[in-house]
C-alpha cells in the first residue's frame, strides 16, 4: 500500500522541533475502494484536548481530518472543549487520546472489526450528526444487484427516520426542559 506523507507546510524532512501546526506530518495509507487511514502526527503541540477535540468534529462531520485540523489551527481546541465537554456533557470526547488513527471511506463492518478490537478506545461517524442517508455506500460485489440491494436499505433508512423519532420521543419526553437541539 502507498504511504503519502500529508504535510500541510512543506517543512523539511528530518526536523522534529515543530512550531506550527501545518507543520506536522500526518502519515495516510490509501485502502483500496477510496478509504484511508491517517495516523495523526501530535509533533507534542497538539494535546489531549486538542486531539479529543480532533476526533469529536471527525465524528460528527464528513470534512474529513485535514479540515478539522485546519479548524484546530485557526480556532484551537479551548473554546470547543469548554462548550461540548463541559457545556453539553459529551463525556465520550474525554475518553478520546493516545494514539490516535482516522480511517476515512470505509465500510461498517470493517469499522466495527476495528472497533472490536479491545485496544480501541475512540469514535465512529455519529448517527445524530450526519445524514447516512447522504453517504456513499462500499458495494463488496460490485454488482447491479448489490447496488440494488443497498438502495433499498437506504430508503429502509430514510423511511424509517420520522417514525422512529416519533417513538422515541413517546417513549423518553423531553421532561427536563432541556432545548430542542440538545434533546434531539
Amino acid at each position: 500500500m502507498p504511504c503519502q506523507d500529508l504535510s500541510f507546510v512543506g517543512s523539511p524532512r528530518g526536523k522534529r522541533m515543530v512550531k506550527n501546526l501545518r507543520d506536522l506530518k500526518h502519515t495516510s495509507v490509501a485502502i483500496k475502494g477510496g478509504g484511508e487511514v491517517i495516523i495523526l502526527d501530535t509533533g507534542a503541540i497538539i494535546d489531549a484536548e486538542a486531539e479529543a477535540m480532533l476526533q469529536a468534529l471527525h465524528s460528527r462531520s464528513t470534512g474529513g481530518l485535514r479540515s478539522h485540523l485546519e479548524v484546530l489551527a485557526e480556532k484551537g481546541a479551548d473554546n470547543f472543549m469548554e462548550k461540548f465537554y463541559v457545556g453539553y456533557g459529551h463525556h465520550s470526547i474525554g475518553d478520546c487520546g493516545d494514539t490516535t488513527i482516522f480511517i476515512e471511506g470505509v465500510s461498517l463492518p470493517a469499522v466495527k472489526a476495528v472497533q472490536d478490537n479491545p485496544l480501541f478506545r475512540g469514535q465512529e461517524s455519529s448517527t445524530r450528526y450526519l445524514d447516512f442517508s447522504r453517504q456513499p455506500f462500499i458495494d463488496p460485489t460490485g454488482t447491479d444487484a448489490g447496488r440494488r440491494l443497498l438502495e433499498r436499505q437506504r430508503q429502509f433508512y430514510i423511511d424509517a427516520q420520522e417514525p422512529t423519532r416519533e417513538w422515541l420521543k413517546q417513549l423518553h419526553p423531553n421532561a427536563l426542559g432541556e432545548k430542542e437541539s440538545v434533546y434531539r
